[in-house]
């Protein structure tokens, strides 16, 4: 494996791995994602990004380990974007994007809801991820170095998960969130 820098903007690039940034421009900030795909895993969609309601959206849609599989990946700026702003959005990419409620699907990223207290953006968010849309949310621990859980995993296909969690960064205060999924 390889990996390098290039000057302030940090650009990495690591042996068969494809990555994907979310960022609007070529200046990199401390915000927004980054998506990493193996080079093997075959992409039946050129992955895309887009900027609704300023919530930060990247799709990819996978043939495998689950033929299309849709995986989400989420920035959610707190100060930029209100809980009916997330709501908003998230209603637009299920009429736009995840127009059937089969479809196997994982949502990932920064909310930047802390889901270890009881707050009205908790409630609204597990209103409409869990109760209105079915699905399951699989972090469990702390997702930053200050004890908040403000990056989260949700799909609807548990059955084929078979691990969730988080890792240690140290280039970081988010700790990256990962799920394994079994073939179907």
């Amino acid at each position: 494996m390889s990996t390098f820098l290039l000057n302030q903007n940090f650009a990495c690039q690591i042996e068969m791995i494809h990555n994907i940034r979310t960022c609007q421009s070529n200046i990199r900030t401390c915000y927004g994602t980054a998506v990493y795909i193996k080079n093997d895993l075959n992409c039946t969609k050129i992955p895309y990004r887009c900027n609704f309601n300023n919530l930060e959206i990247t799709v990819m849609v996978l043939s495998q380990p689950i033929p299309n599989i849709h995986i989400i990946g989420i920035y959610r700026s707190k100060t930029k974007v209100t809980i009916s702003q997330l709501i908003d959005a998230l209603t637009h990419l299920h009429n736009s994007v995840l127009t059937e409620p089969t479809v196997a699907t994982v949502l990932l990223g920064d909310f930047n809801i802390n889901l270890m207290q009881d707050t009205t953006e908790k409630r609204a968010l597990n209103k409409y991820m869990i109760t209105d849309r079915g699905y399951t949310q699989l972090i469990s621990q702390y997702t930053t170095d200050y004890r908040t859980q403000i990056d989260h995993i949700y799909t609807n296909v548990t059955q084929l998960v078979q691990c969730a969690g988080t890792l240690d960064s140290y280039y970081s205060d988010h700790k990256p969130i990962f799920i394994s999924l079994k073939a179907d």
